[in-house]
C-alpha cells in the first residue's frame, strides 16, 4: 500500500476484476471455516473483506455504495457486521522517493476483540515513552508492546476455557463496581443519620475513659436485620471484588516490595563479596536467577502494595461491620476513590517518597527521643498529670513530648512554675528557652515538618515535569 503506484494499481485492478468474483470468494471461505469443526483461521475471508474496503476508500465511496446493487441473505450481512467489528485500519502518511509530495493510504489487518487495550494500558500507551535515544524508546516501546500481549493472551484463556468465569470477572465487573460502591455510600449514610449515644448509660459511665459504645442507639426501623439485609450483600460484592483483582492481575503481580529492594540488593551484594560466607554455607550464596518477562515493569503491581492489602482488609471490614453495627463500614468509603486517577496520582507521589518519608520519621523520632530524656532528667517537676502532662517515666516523657512537640508548640505547653514554687525564676526561665523551647522548635517544627512538606512537594512537581515532557515530546515527534 505505501507505494505512490499504489492508488493508480488499485484503479486499475477494480476496472478489470468482477467484484462479485471476490465477495463470493469471502463468503466460501467463511462457510469453509465454519464447517472445519476447531479451526479457527479466518485470513483467506477476511483478507477478501479487507480488498473491498480497500478499493471503497480509493474510491472515495462507502462499502454499501461499492456493492450496490447486491442481495445479502441475512447470515451473509451477519457475516460482513463480524468482519466489520472484527477489522482495523491505520492511516500511513508517507513520501515517494521521487516528488516531494504526501500520500496518505490505509490499511487493514485483522484485530481480534480481546486484544482491546483496557484504560490503563491505553494511558499507559497515550503517556509516551521518554528515552534519550531514538533505539531506547524503540526497545521499551517493544517491552510495553510485549507485556500488552501478555495480558491479551491472558485474558484470551480465560475467555476460551472459563467462559462462565470470563463473563463473571471480566464482562460484569463493571455493574458490579457501582453497585458496591452505591451500598458503601447507602450504608455510611445510614450509619451517620441514626446512630447516637445509648440513654441508658449512666453518669459515670460516660466520665469514664474507657467506656466503648458497642451498640449504638438507632431508631426502631434500623434493626438488625436491615443491616444483614444491606451488609451481606455488600460483603457478597466486595469477596467477588477480591476475587475479580486477584484473578485479572495474577500475571502482573510482584512478590517484592520495591521500597525495600535496593536494601536487599546492596546486602545480596555485600554477601557475595565475603568469601568467608560462601566457605561456610556455599549453597545460601548462590547468585539469583532472573525471572519474568521484560514487560513486568509497564504493569507491575506490588502484592503487598497498597491496592491488594486494601482490598483484603475492604472484606474484614463489611464482616466485621456487620458484627459491631455497622461502625467499619466508613473504612470501605476509600473504595469510592480508589480507581480516581487523582488517588493514582497521590499514591505514586507517596511511594516515590516513601523511603525519603520513613528516613525522616525515624530521624524525627531519635530527635524528639533526646528531648524527652532531656525533660525526664531536668523538666519532670514540671509536669503535671492533672495538665495532661505525663513525665512519670521515661515513656511516659516520650508521649508527651512526641503529643506536645508535633500537635502544638512544646515550649508554651510545659510551665515554668514547677511543683515546688510559687513564681518562675527567670534564670530557669532563660536557660530551658535557649537550651531547650528554642531548640525544639527549630529542628522539629520548623525544620522537621518543613522537609516533609517540601518532600512531597517536590515529588508532585517531578511527576508534572515529567508529563510535561512526554506532552512536549508527543507533540514533537509521532
Amino acid at each position: 500500500e505505501t507505494d505512490e503506484r499504489s492508488i493508480d494499481l488499485i484503479v486499475a485492478f477494480t476496472e478489470d476484476v468482477d467484484l462479485n468474483v471476490i465477495i463470493d470468494t469471502m463468503f466460501m471461505c467463511e462457510t469453509e471455516r465454519r464447517d472445519q469443526t476447531g479451526r479457527e483461521d479466518k485470513n483467506g475471508g477476511i483478507s477478501a473483506y479487507h480488498i473491498l474496503r480497500l478499493i471503497a476508500d480509493t474510491l472515495e465511496i462507502s462499502m454499501k455504495d461499492l456493492v450496490k446493487g447486491r442481495e445479502f441473505s441475512r447470515d451473509q450481512i451477519k457475516i460482513l457486521d463480524e468482519y466489520r467489528v472484527t477489522s482495523c485500519r491505520i492511516e500511513v502518511m508517507y513520501k515517494p522517493t521521487e516528488e516531494d509530495k504526501k500520500i496518505l493510504t490505509r490499511v487493514y489487518f485483522p484485530f481480534d476483540t480481546l486484544d482491546k487495550l483496557t484504560e490503563e494500558e491505553k494511558e499507559k500507551v497515550n503517556s509516551g515513552i521518554v528515552e534519550e535515544s531514538l533505539e531506547e524508546t524503540l526497545t521499551e516501546f517493544t517491552k510495553l508492546t510485549k507485556s500488552i500481549r501478555l495480558n491479551a493472551l491472558y485474558k484470551s484463556h480465560w475467555q476460551k476455557n472459563y467462559i462462565w468465569l470470563y463473563r463473571f470477572i471480566y464482562e460484569a465487573s463493571g455493574p458490579r463496581h457501582y453497585l458496591l460502591i452505591f451500598l458503601t455510600l447507602l450504608l455510611n449514610l445510614l450509619v451517620l443519620a441514626v446512630f447516637e449515644v445509648p440513654e441508658s448509660q449512666t453518669t459515670d459511665e460516660r466520665n469514664s475513659s474507657t467506656n466503648i459504645i458497642w451498640k449504638p442507639s438507632t431508631p426502631l426501623w434500623y434493626s438488625p436485620l436491615l443491616l444483614i439485609v444491606l451488609g451481606v450483600p455488600h460483603l457478597l460484592l466486595g469477596i467477588c471484588m477480591v476475587v475479580e483483582y486477584f484473578v485479572r492481575q495474577k500475571k502482573r503481580f510482584i512478590t517484592g516490595v520495591s521500597l525495600f529492594d535496593e536494601s536487599i540488593s546492596n546486602f545480596k551484594e555485600w554477601v557475595t563479596q565475603q568469601e568467608c560466607l560462601k566457605r561456610v554455607c556455599p549453597l545460601s550464596w548462590r547468585e539469583p536467577t532472573k525471572s519474568g518477562s521484560e514487560g513486568d515493569n509497564y504493569f507491575g503491581i506490588e502484592l503487598f502494595g497498597f491496592q491488594s492489602i486494601y482490598r483484603v482488609l475492604f472484606i474484614v471490614s463489611s464482616l466485621l461491620a456487620i458484627g459491631l453495627s455497622g461502625y467499619f463500614y466508613c473504612f470501605c468509603l476509600i473504595y469510592v476513590f480508589l480507581k480516581s486517577d487523582v488517588v493514582q496520582y497521590m499514591l505514586t507521589a507517596l511511594h516515590r517518597s516513601a523511603k525519603q518519608l520513613i528516613y525522616i520519621a525515624l530521624i524525627g523520632l531519635v530527635v524528639i527521643l533526646i528531648f524527652a530524656v532531656i525533660a525526664f532528667a531536668f523538666l519532670h517537676d514540671y509536669m503535671d498529670d492533672n495538665e495532661n502532662l505525663f513525665c512519670s517515666t521515661l515513656f511516659e516523657c516520650f508521649i508527651t513530648v512526641s503529643r506536645e512537640g508535633l500537635l502544638d508548640t512544646l515550649g508554651p505547653a510545659i510551665p515554668f512554675i514547677n511543683n515546688n514554687q510559687l513564681s518562675a525564676v527567670f534564670s530557669t526561665y532563660s536557660l530551658r528557652s535557649i537550651f531547650f523551647d528554642i531548640p525544639f522548635f527549630i529542628i522539629v517544627t520548623l525544620i522537621g515538618l518543613n522537609i516533609v512538606t517540601a518532600v512531597l512537594i517536590d515529588r508532585f512537581g517531578e511527576l508534572r515535569e515529567e508529563r510535561d515532557e512526554i506532552e512536549n515530546k508527543k507533540s514533537k515527534s509521532c
